[in-house]
């Protein structure tokens, strides 16, 4: 029997963070048989494969080209299920996330649904961070459009999940590198007329290690501005 749900995971060099993320998700509260996982290996030089596969992954994928979309491409094409979940590598989401997703796109005309990472901020960085991942990003479907007039969707590529039948009608994912390959993903489904809901109580735990390695300001600004460059260099049909 087919899974309901397929997550797919991109990872590269992931051999060290991979196992928080499958060990979360053998903590859902559905069944196991319920879902499957797929992990894409990225062209790592560690033991990415060999870690995901003592982790339990059901599927283990090799992509030599680099690329985020075009590891998650290669993961849902060789996946199952009717509901497609994707999950960074470094990122463990709650006991909840699959059910919480099941339901979210249940609904009728929801074509995709996403929530913000807990990078495990403190201080002003941590409130900050909130504002930006869970008051802008929850009101930006409905202000954005107003100033730009064009229809937009929030997506964070590492915690989001679609219908199958949605990739297949857009063709799959926009074969981003890493910078705006989320909002690359959004476009292309409002611009098929889907609807994304983006859901602040849909929250995974990531990361802050580009924070950390790159600075805060700096790595902020890079994903405002690739978000923008995709956003308003598309053109509604």
């Amino acid at each position: 029997m087919k899974p309901y749900i397929s997550v797919v995971i991109a990872a590269r060099n992931e051999e060290q963070t991979l196992p928080h993320a499958m060990t979360a998700l053998d903590r859902q509260n559905i069944g196991r048989t319920q879902f499957e996982v797929v992990v894409v290996n990225n062209g790592s030089t560690d033991r990415t494969s060999a870690v995901a596969s003592e982790c339990g992954a059901d599927c283990v994928a090799y992509e030599p080209e680099r690329g985020t979309n075009i590891a998650r491409e290669r993961g849902w094409r060789m996946s199952q299920g009717r509901i497609v979940a994707f999950l960074d590598a470094d990122c463990e989401p709650p006991p909840d996330w699959l059910l919480h997703i099941s339901r979210a796109l249940s609904h009728n005309g929801i074509a995709a649904v996403s929530g913000p990472y807990d990078y495990g901020f403190r201080g002003i960085p941590r409130l900050a961070d909130r504002f930006y991942a869970h008051f802008c990003f929850a009101q930006a479907h409905w202000f954005l459009p107003l100033f730009f007039r064009k229809p937009i969707g929030i997506i964070r590529a590492g915690n989001f999940a679609a219908h199958r039948s949605v990739l297949e009608d857009i063709g799959g994912l926009p074969p981003r590198i890493f910078w705006g390959d989320d909002t690359a993903i959004a476009v292309a489904i409002v611009n098929r007329g889907g609807i994304v809901r983006y859901d602040s109580s849909l929250t995974v735990k990531s990361s802050p290690r580009r924070f950390e390695r790159e600075g805060l300001i700096s790595t902020s600004w890079r994903y405002f501005v690739h978000f923008f460059r995709e956003y308003l260099s598309h053109n509604t049909p």
